[in-house]
C-alpha cells in the first residue's frame, strides 16, 4: 500500500515558520481523495469519475493499487476534466507560500490510451482560480505506460489568493484551437503530490464499503442521499420480540417528495454467484408502501438490478423478502439502493419514517460452485455432470516433471458411453476482451481421443462457442492448445470439457482421464512452450517471506497473480537469479509468469 494521504513532513522546522506539508493525493479508500463521490467531471457532461484498481503495473507505478479514471469523448470541451468541487474543501485548505522552494513544483502520475496534453488548476471558495497552467505542454510521450509529470509552479500568478485553497483540477486533454479527441480517451491519474502550508484539515472521509451483509446497524454506518432520503443509524423506537436489536436504521421520507431513499457502497462485491435472496426488516407507517432494493455496480450505474416489495403491515417489525434469482452473475455488484415509495398512494403531503434492519444476502437453496481461471485444481471445485461424465479433484497419479501439481481433474468416461462430459460455473464471465487462447494439460489413457473446450452463457445456453484438440500421446501428460481468437463478443462463463472417443468407435470400456492448468490468455504476449532453457528453479516452495528464483539464462522479467487472475506484483529482472519479496502477500497460491530469450512460462508457489 501507498503511504497514507496527506503525509506530514516538516519542511520549515524554525520556530516561527509556518508549517509546510506534502499533499499526496492517492485514491486510497479511507482517503478523500479515494471517494469518487468527491470528484467531478466537467464539461459537457463526462462520464463520471470512477475509483479502480491500478489497470497496469508497469512504468513508474508498479504498485496495485486505487487510481482515479476519467473518460473524456470527442463530445466533451476542450477544457473538459475533473476536480473537487471547492465550496466543499474535501480536501481541507491549504496555502502556497511562493518563497518556499519546495511548494514551486507539483507532480502527478498518469496512464493514458492516447498522447495529450495535461493541464492543473486550483481555486478558492471565495475568489475562483488561483492559477492555472495549461501552456506548459506537460503531456505524455507514450500510451499505456504509467508516467511522472511535473508541473512548474514558479511562473503562476503571485496576484491570485494563494492563501486559501481548497480545489484540485486537472484538464485531462487540452485542446484548445487542436482537433477534437478521439472516442473512448481515458486517462488514470495516481500520486498527485505538492507541498504547501496547512491552513485546515481535509473532514474525515469514511471508510468506503465498511459495511457488509448481512447488515445489523450495531456499527454506525455511512449512507449518502439519495433525492429524498438518508439512512441514518439510530436507537431502535419499537424494541420488541419481532425485533430485539439495539440499533437500526431510520429513512424519513419528506413532506413534498413522493419517495426517500439512500446508497450504501459495500466493502466488496455481493455474492450473486452463490446467493439469491434478499431478506429486510421494515418497520412502515403504512400498508402498502413500495419498498425497492437495487443493487449497482459503483462504478457503473447502467449495471443494477431490483426488485419491488409492498410492505403488508404498519407500525409493526415485518420481514420483506426480495427474489434475485434472475440477476445477470456475471456483473459485479458493489452498491445497495433502498427507496420508500408512497407514490402510489399518492401520498406526498407529509413526512413518514421507516426503520429498517438486517438486510441478509443468502442463498434459497441450490449453491453454485465458485472457481476462477486459471484452473489448478488446488482447491476442491464443483462440476457437473455433462451426460457421461464428471470432474473431480484427485491426488496426481503421475506426479513428474511434466506436471508437479499435487492436484489435478479425474474425469471417468464410463462404459457404454463413447464420450464423458462435466461442467463448471465460474464466479465471473472469462475476459476475450484481452484474451484468446485456452491451454490444458492432459493425462489421456489413448492416443487421438478428442478433446473439446466448449464455453457458454450460463444465462442463456444458446451462446456458446467452442474448439476440439486430438491428444497426440498417450499415458502421458501434454499441454494442449484451443485457439478462441475468433469467438464472438459476448458474456460468457461456464466451461464445458468433453473427451470422445466415438471417433475411435470406443464405447465399451472406462477410461480416465486428467486434466490439470485450463488457462485463458493472450496469445500476443504468452507463449506455451516448455524446455529446460526457459525453466526455473524456485525455493523455498512453501514461502513465508522471500521467494528465491533461478534459471539457465537470464530472467527478463517476472509477474505475480493471484488465483482470480489480479496482477499483483511486476518486476523487471534482466538476471540469472533473484529472491522476491512475498512477505506482504496474503496466504494462498500464486501463479508467476516470467520470461526468457523471449519465451514466457508460469510456474506456481505458495505464499505460506
Amino acid at each position: 500500500m501507498k503511504k497514507i494521504t496527506l503525509l506530514l513532513a516538516f519542511l520549515i522546522t524554525s520556530i516561527g515558520f509556518s508549517q509546510q506539508q506534502e499533499y499526496h493525493l492517492d485514491f486510497e479508500e479511507g482517503t478523500p481523495s479515494g471517494l469518487a463521490s468527491n470528484w467531478y467531471t466537467f464539461d459537457n457532461e463526462p462520464a463520471p469519475a470512477e475509483i479502480v484498481d491500478n489497470p497496469n503495473l508497469n512504468g513508474v507505478n508498479t504498485t496495485a493499487s486505487k487510481v482515479m479514471k476519467v473518460v473524456m469523448g470527442p463530445g466533451n470541451a476542450f477544457y473538459a476534466g475533473v476536480n473537487n468541487k471547492w465550496e466543499d474543501s474535501k480536501f481541507g485548505t491549504w496555502k502556497i507560500d511562493m518563497s518556499v522552494a519546495s511548494n514551486l513544483t507539483l507532480t502527478m502520475d498518469i496512464h493514458k490510451n492516447y498522447v495529450g496534453t495535461v493541464g492543473i488548476k486550483m481555486g478558492t471558495n471565495s475568489a475562483g482560480t488561483s492559477f492555472q497552467i495549461t501552456d506548459q505542454n506537460v503531456g505524455n510521450s507514450v500510451v499505456n505506460e504509467w508516467q511522472t509529470l511535473t508541473f512548474d509552479l514558479s511562473g503562476i500568478n503571485p496576484n491570485g489568493d494563494l492563501s486559501n485553497i481548497s480545489q484540485m483540477v486537472v484538464f485531462v486533454d487540452w485542446r484548445q484551437d487542436m482537433a477534437d479527441r478521439a472516442e473512448g480517451n481515458t486517462i488514470y491519474i495516481d500520486n498527485i503530490k505538492f507541498n504547501a502550508e496547512k491552513l485546515t484539515d481535509a473532514p474525515a472521509a469514511p471508510v468506503a464499503g465498511t459495511a457488509s451483509l448481512p447488515l445489523d446497524f450495531e456499527s454506525e454506518i455511512t449512507w449518502s442521499d439519495f433525492d429524498g432520503g438518508v439512512v441514518s443509524t439510530e436507537t431502535n423506537p419499537y424494541n420488541n420480540a419481532d425485533n430485539t436489536s439495539a440499533k437500526v436504521g431510520k429513512m424519513v421520507k419528506f413532506e413534498g417528495k413522493t419517495w426517500g431513499g439512500s446508497a450504501l457502497t459495500l466493502s466488496s462485491a455481493m455474492d450473486f454467484a452463490n446467493n439469491d435472496t434478499f431478506t429486510m426488516k421494515v418497520y412502515s407507517p403504512r400498508v402498502g408502501a413500495k419498498v425497492l432494493l437495487k443493487v449497482e455496480n459503483s462504478g457503473d450505474a447502467g449495471i443494477n438490478y431490483s426488485k419491488e416489495v409492498l410492505t403488508t403491515i404498519a407500525n409493526g417489525w415485518e420481514t420483506l423478502t426480495f427474489d434475485y434469482a434472475a440477476i445477470s452473475k456475471t456483473a459485479s455488484y458493489q452498491k445497495l439502493v433502498i427507496i420508500f415509495d408512497n407514490d402510489i398512494m399518492g401520498d406526498g403531503s407529509a413526512n413518514y419514517t421507516f426503520y429498517i434492519d438486517d438486510i441478509t444476502l443468502s442463498s434459497s437453496g441450490v449453491v453454485l460452485p465458485t472457481v476462477a481461471l486459471p484452473l489448478d485444481f488446488e482447491s476442491a471445485t464443483t462440476w457437473t455432470n455433462f451426460d457421461g461424465g464428471v470432474v473431480t479433484t484427485e491426488t496426481n497419479p503421475y506426479n513428474n516433471a511434466d506436471n508437479s501439481s499435487e492436484n489435478v481433474g479425474k474425469m471417468v468416461k464410463n462404459a457404454g458411453q463413447p464420450w464423458g462430459g462435466s461442467v463448471v460455473k465460474l464466479s465471473s464471465a472469462m475476459d476475450f476482451a484481452a484474451n484468446d487462447t485456452f491451454t490444458m494439460k492432459v493425462y489421456s489413457p489413448r492416443a487421438n481421443a478428442k478433446v473439446l473446450l466448449k464455453v457458454e452463457n450460463s444465462a442463456s445456453p444458446a451462446t456458446s462457442f467452442e474448439k476440439e484438440v486430438i491428444i497426440s500421446t498417450a499415458n502421458a501428460w501434454e499441454t494442449i492448445t484451443f485457439d478462441y481468437s475468433a469467438i464472438p463478443s459476448g458474456s460468457y462463463d461456464s466451461v464445458v470439457l468433453i473427451f470422445d472417443l466415438g471417433t475411435m468407435g470406443d464405447g465399451s470400456a472406462n477410461y480416465t482421464f486428467y486434466i490439470d492448468d485450463v488457462v485463458l490468455f493472450n496469445s500476443a504476449t504468452a507463449d506455451v512452450k516448455d524446455n529446460e532453457l526457459i525453466k526455473i528453479s524456485m525455493f523455498p516452495n512453501p514461502t513465508t517471506s522471500r521467494l528465491n528464483i533461478s534459471a539457465q539464462n537470464p530472467i527478463k522479467s517476472a509477474v505475480i497473480y493471484n488465483l482470480l487472475g489480479k496482477q499483483i506484483m511486476n518486476l523487471e529482472i534482466n538476471k540469472n537469479n533473484e529472491s522476491i519479496d512475498v512477505s506482504n502477500l496474503s496466504s494462498g497460491i500464486y501463479l508467476i509468469k516470467y520470461s526468457i530469450n523471449n519465451v514466457f512460462a508460469t510456474a506456481k508457489f505458495i505464499k505460506e
